[in-house]
């Protein structure tokens, strides 16, 4: 009901078609939406999809797109006829409720199958079964012919898609229903031999999927009520199409005639539907609306570079699912009316004040001149070290010029190489700071495990009084914490400096979550990260603290002090 409370467009279109279907009902289409069991009996859900994909249309025109290409998926191809003016509302109407009321007297016994495989191998494994060389005891004969199992619409700028119900009460007969794509085949028939095809289809390996459906729509198990369906159609009036539409019965353009002729709509009720060939005839078109109950078909279009959007998915806001797909349009080039869609709502206007701002960016500074490339090999020629020298271009000291010329050329590709490959790689840069002046710590600092660098020394010099806490497992941890006398102003982590660096950094996070306390956390590393070349990690396994650690501070920032790496040994600077 979002869209109805929302867009009185949508509103008064869906209210018109219920005004004419209603005709043939013996009861409102509101009460069918609202009952679980009603919409999915065929005899009321052709005529609720009808009126929905009718009202879908008039929402999409009301924001000022037109499609330029129709195509529909069964019971979608009469809302296609509808908005395409081959039939007035009246007789479409007519149409789609006698549809789905002879449908819906059909008898009951008829299933559905997807199929994951190519047409040609299913129509194979038809056959064969047909000729009985895949026996079942009560397999007799099979047909190739046949039905889909879809219930949504998708189309050229605009799609129209439907969903049916199914029908039983003959001999053995299973049908091609519907062929969505390379690999989306769907079959019709009755139930007990529909079961036989799935347990078949599963031994070549094929994924299957039987469809909630209430009639085996698009196979021989509709030929019943197709003369008196003739007869409802006979009466009605077909006009040719005022827009271009692409047939899912032929799977090929709509040419003057086919449209208008009763019979087609008649053949529509039993012939396959060719929704794959119909996306090949629209091989060039970029931009896909489906209006239907979900986005099954939109998911449909492989073509490269198409967007196809649903105007509805199931269970999700119908509101905010319509807008998303007006937006997706209108950055794939889809001219909208905004003042349509805003219409009655005022622009805001700006206050005639400047904003008060206030900048939050790191303030950087000034960068020291930049050394060429090739500086440091200059500097050991000028320095006479021809032992780094010999090592940096890889030859031995004691080489000819024959030989270093060479190795210095190919130094400087290499230098040209790692350069650019450093310009499309994401890297740490490490930025040096002032050393900070002396900093007064006040309240208890709580220190997790061992201190083997004497930290608990440096945080009690700066004025802390500090609560040492060893290491454990998590529900003993967090006990401890919750136990700690009075108000705690921060905690720090040396776990990382155990054994198990990460599992012990974990435990003390869950532990920390577990105990709520709410100052800020800190996990200490020593040696863990190299900031150069020059400085490498003395413990690199300590390094995964670090990856843990931001991952912590993008999940619970509220609390998060931040990552702090410690040299091997605790000078004077890093106790600062």
């Amino acid at each position: 009901r979002g869209l109805y409370e929302t867009f009185p467009v949508f509103a008064d279109a869906f209210d018109q078609v219920a005004l004419h279907v209603e005709a043939h009902l013996d009861r409102p289409l509101a009460d069918v939406l609202a009952d679980e069991e009603l919409i999915h009996q065929t005899g009321y859900a052709q005529p609720t999809l009808f009126a929905v994909e009718v009202a879908l249309h008039a929402l999409l025109r009301s924001w000022g797109i037109a499609p330029d290409v129709l195509v529909g998926h069964s019971i979608g191809e009469i809302a296609a006829a509808q908005v395409a003016g081959v039939l007035t509302l009246a007789d479409a109407a007519t149409l789609v409720a006698a549809r789905g009321r002879l449908m819906q007297a059909l008898p009951s016994g008829g299933a559905m199958l997807a199929v994951g495989a190519a047409e040609a191998d299913v129509r194979a494994l038809l056959a064969s079964m047909a000729n009985g060389e895949v026996s079942d005891g009560h397999l007799a004969s099979v047909g190739g012919d046949g039905s889909n199992g879809s219930e949504s619409s998708g189309g050229g700028l605009a799609v129209v898609g439907g969903d049916e119900s199914h029908g039983s009460g003959f001999a053995f007969a299973v049908d091609v229903a519907a062929v969505n794509g390379p690999a989306s085949v769907v079959v019709s028939g009755a139930e007990g031999d529909i079961d036989r095809v799935a347990e078949l289809a599963a031994e070549r390996g094929w994924k299957t999927s039987r469809l909630r459906t209430s009639h085996a729509f698009h196979s021989r198990l509709m030929e019943p009520m197709l003369a008196e369906f003739r007869a409802v159609v006979a009466q009605l009036s077909f006009a040719e199409p005022v827009v271009s539409v692409v047939s899912t019965v032929t799977g090929r353009p709509v040419e003057s005639g086919l449209w208008s002729d009763p019979e087609y709509w008649v053949e529509q009720v039993r012939k396959p539907v060719r929704f794959a060939d119909a996306l090949a005839v629209l091989e060039g078109v970029s931009r896909f609306v489906e209006l239907g109950p979900d986005g099954v078909l939109a998911a449909l279009v492989q073509q490269p570079d198409a967007v196809a959007v649903p105007l509805l998915r199931r269970d999700r806001d119908e509101v905010t699912t319509a807008l998303t797909a007006l937006a997706t349009l209108h950055v794939n080039g889809v001219s909208v009316d905004w003042s349509a869609l805003f219409a009655g709502v005022q622009p805001v206007e700006l206050p005639t004040y400047a904003f008060q701002r206030q900048r939050y960016w790191l303030r950087t500074r000034a960068e020291a001149p930049i050394a060429a490339a090739d500086a440091g090999l200059w500097d050991l020629i000028d320095r006479g070290d021809f032992t780094k020298l010999a090592a940096e271009l890889g030859v031995d000291p004691s080489s000819s010029l024959e030989r270093v010329l060479p190795a210095l050329t190919s130094w400087r590709v290499r230098g040209r190489e790692r350069s650019r490959l450093d310009g499309w790689r994401y890297h740490i840069a490490w930025q040096p700071v002032p050393e900070p002046g002396p900093v007064a710590l006040v309240g208890t600092w709580v220190l997790i495990g061992a201190d083997p660098v004497g930290l608990a020394a440096a945080l009690t010099s700066h004025g802390a009084r500090v609560l040492a806490v060893g290491t454990d497992e998590r529900s003993v941890l967090a006990q401890r914490l919750r136990e700690l006398d009075g108000p705690v102003a921060g905690v720090v982590s040396l776990a990382a400096l155990e054994d198990t660096p990460l599992l012990d950094s974990l435990a003390v996070v869950q532990a920390y979550l577990d105990a709520e306390l709410a100052a800020p956390l800190w996990l200490v590393t020593r040696g863990a990260v190299s900031v150069g070349r020059a400085d490498a990690p003395a413990s690199p396994i300590q390094a995964q603290t670090w990856g843990f650690g931001r991952a912590v501070g993008l999940e619970h920032p509220e609390f998060w002090g931040g990552l702090l790496d410690l040299p091997v040994e605790l000078d004077r600077r890093a106790a600062a």
